[in-house]
This record gives structure tokens, sequence and C-alpha cells, in this order.
């Protein structure tokens, strides 16, 4: 026979057993969002580096073309 106390020591681990279950489910739908934040955010550097890479080749062209174009 389980006393008082013993029973609500009990239906309190119960409760946290629930809650630890809907924090688990919950942390699982945010490291989804996490790893597709990731992938995004690994699409944009690589967009952002061709970005820098075009304009320092930009910047070449130009150099190259000014320096022809002194003697003139």
């Amino acid at each position: 026979m389980i006393c008082d106390r013993h029973q609500e020591i009990s239906d309190r681990l119960n409760k946290h057993d629930e809650r630890l279950r809907d924090l688990e489910r919950i942390n699982e739908g945010y490291n989804q969002k996490f790893i597709i934040l990731f992938k995004k955010l690994d699409e944009l550097t690589a967009w952002i580096k061709a970005l820098v890479m075009l304009g320092g080749a930009t910047l070449l062209g130009f150099f190259f073309w000014y320096v022809q174009n002194i003697g003139r």
C-alpha cells in the first residue's frame, strides 16, 4: 500500500516525464529547422564568395584597362 506522499511524488515524476517528452519533441523540430538554416547559410556563403570574386575580377580588369590607356 502506497501512502499519499509517495503517490504525490510518483505523480510528480510522471508529470516531469511528460514534460521531458514534450521538450524532446520540440527540440527535434528545432534541430530540423537548424539543419535547414545551416544549409541555406552555406548556399548564401557560396553566393557571396562568387560575388566577391566577380567584383575582384572586374576591378582587376579595370586596372589592366587603365594601365593600357595611360599612355594615350
